[in-house]
């Protein structure tokens, strides 16, 4: 696996909302609800907390890569133990609901290892998030590395 996966992985979850976009007034909730989900997964990344992970991430969510790589759930799973996340701040983000999904696009400047060696930089990325059965799950991400 790519060290920058996991960090893309990473990158995805650490992002506290600055700004979004909303496509009716009546997303507001839905906003609200996935911008939580956005600061769990965060959270869940830097404590190994597999368990709310699995809540917020689809089994069939498929991940690419700062490298290009295509990543499915299970493989993002396992090579997440590689990395550690000291520090990420977003200073952009973006939030537009159209129905049952959700695009989110964001750019964070993070700390980071992966294998040991640093990660650290800046990385622009997209969440899709889709309502199933009531609830909300991200089903793609994607992270470029910027510098």
């Amino acid at each position: 696996m790519k060290p920058a996966f996991i960090i893309a992985l990473i990158v995805l979850a650490l992002s506290p909302p600055t700004a979004s976009t909303q496509t009716t007034p009546a997303s507001t909730g839905d906003e609200a609800t996935i911008r939580q989900l956005e600061r769990d997964w965060e959270t869940a990344l830097m404590r190994g907390d597999a368990a709310t992970i699995n809540r917020i991430v689809a089994e069939d969510c498929i991940f690419i890569s700062s490298t290009g790589e295509k990543m499915t759930k299970p493989e993002a799973d396992a090579d997440r133990t590689n990395s550690t996340l000291q520090l990420s701040t977003t200073p952009q983000m973006e939030i537009r609901i159209f129905g049952d999904v959700a695009v989110v696009v964001g750019m964070n400047i993070e700390t980071s290892t992966y294998g040991g060696l640093s990660t650290s930089g800046r990385y622009r990325w997209t969440d899709v998030f889709v309502r199933r059965k009531g609830r909300w799950e991200v089903v793609s991400a994607q992270s470029t590395h910027v510098e």
